[in-house]
């Protein structure tokens, strides 16, 4: 599983303007999905692979599948968990077609700048983030001197 919980402290930034960090509320973008939408990403038909920096030792899966949005949970809490550079297309026929419509519908979602708010990590910052309830990306880089520290963590008893 995904951690639950990251923080990242800015060192250096980007100076030509890249790195920007885009954040999107998990329930905020539920509220705006469609309920047959909700219904198809809550389904645990997804696969995703894990990619090496997330993987334990050779022995840890290379895949999973299982749903993007987790809503049934204690106190109406919704978790998320998705990465489009990792969901398999309808590859070996484990995904229904509308499934990946949905998932195209969504990536349009992410990218609506009217849901997110943008952020430019300046050094010294550091941003914690609730890793299941936010949605997070960022810009291409375009300094390589850019630099963030990344901690991941699980949070005892839950979020």
């Amino acid at each position: 599983h995904p951690p639950s919980h990251f923080a990242l402290h800015t060192i250096s930034q980007d100076v030509y303007g890249g790195g920007l960090s885009q954040v999107l509320s998990g329930n905020m973008l539920h509220r705006v999905l469609r309920p047959e939408m909700r219904q198809i990403l809550s389904r645990p038909i997804f696969t995703f692979h894990v990619p090496n920096e997330f993987r334990g030792n050779d022995e840890s899966p290379k895949s999973v599948t299982q749903s993007i949005l987790m809503s049934n949970l204690p106190h109406g809490q919704k978790l998320w968990r998705f990465r489009a550079d990792i969901i398999c297309g309808d590859d070996d026929g484990k995904h229904c077609p509308k499934g990946m419509c949905e998932v195209k519908h969504l990536q349009k979602l992410l990218r609506n700048p009217s849901l997110s708010i943008r952020l430019r990590l300046c050094p010294g910052t550091i941003l914690f983030m609730d890793n299941g309830s936010y949605l997070h990306a960022r810009s291409n880089i375009q300094d390589s001197s850019r630099w963030l520290k990344r901690v991941r963590f699980y949070m005892e008893g839950g979020r």
